[in-house]
């Protein structure tokens, strides 16, 4: 079952409140330090610190991405890429940052 469908016990809730502020003041003093890390920031704070033990050790959910080999060469070229998401679930942001092969920026 995908986590966006899934019901939290409030203690898993709590924890995952925490950890997203805990996460938010590191990427906040991280970039106020050096606003030049940002990449850095999205990539190690936003997926490898934030998203992946959210989804994985919070919500208790497993993970299995799989990227085209198109994109993935794409990606390696270091030109940049547009992926799209359809953001329908309270854990999607997670699971694109833990997806993507790339540091990503999410535009509104």
């Amino acid at each position: 079952m995908w986590a966006g469908h899934m019901i939290l016990s409030p203690v898993k809730v709590l924890f995952a409140l925490m950890h997203t502020t805990l996460c938010s003041l590191v990427g906040l003093v991280t970039l106020a330090i050096d606003p030049s890390k940002g990449d850095w920031m999205m990539w190690n704070v936003g997926k490898r610190l934030w998203s992946m033990p959210l989804i994985r050790r919070i919500v208790g959910a497993s993970l299995s991405v799989e990227i085209h080999p198109d994109t993935k060469r794409l990606a390696q070229q270091g030109k940049g890429c547009v992926l799209v998401a359809n953001h329908t679930r309270l854990l999607d942001i997670n699971a694109a940052f833990a997806a993507s092969p790339l540091p990503i920026v999410f535009l509104s």
